[in-house]
């Protein structure tokens, strides 16, 4: 069923999702993910390789709902230029300049139970040999809030030289020299 109706359809929807410029996470994103995307740029050069559909997989969720879903996990080998700005303008990640080539696992959805059902994103899978990136360090503006918790004046810590110097006044005091300590 799944490849009699609207292969082509599913083919021009893997096509434009390759070349958006908004990226992969836009249609499901946490508002967090929506600001970061506001300050990123995607753009997909050239497909180094022809997209391959990895595994096809059509399930009933739930169990004997008649609601089902069919999902293909597609292989894309591209080459992109990925860019990441802070709200300030200062570039968290990646260069606009800099091409990668860039192999992934991208998850498409239909839900076929649906006749006129549309392929829509739905993740994108990350192989287990991939180490996890270490998070960039976001700026974030103080507010109001924190201000309130400063100290008004400075507090005077001990010095380590006053220690000493105490030290040697008792050592005098007892007797004892430098070369005996």
């Amino acid at each position: 069923m799944l490849c009699y109706r609207k292969c082509g359809r599913m083919w021009k929807m893997v096509r434009l999702c390759g070349s958006s410029s908004k990226g992969w996470s836009q249609p499901r994103c946490s508002s967090s993910k929506k600001q970061l995307l506001r300050h990123s740029l995607i753009k997909v050069l050239i497909y180094l390789d022809f997209r391959h559909v990895v595994s096809v997989r059509c399930g009933d969720q739930p169990y004997k709902s008649g609601n089902d879903i069919a999902q293909l996990t597609v292989r894309m080998h591209t080459k992109q230029k990925l860019a990441v700005y802070d709200r300030f303008g200062h570039l968290i990640l990646g260069s606009e300049t800099e091409p990668r080539e860039v192999v992934e696992y991208v998850v498409f959805e239909n839900h076929i139970a649906v006749i006129d059902g549309t392929w829509r994103l739905h993740d994108k899978v990350y192989p287990r040999w991939i180490q996890p990136k270490q998070g960039t360090q976001i700026t974030y503006a103080l507010d109001d809030g924190s201000e309130e918790s400063r100290p008004d004046a400075p507090a005077s810590l001990p010095l380590r030289v006053e220690e000493m110097e105490q030290q040697r006044k008792k050592d005098e005091k007892s007797g004892k020299t430098a070369d005996d300590a």
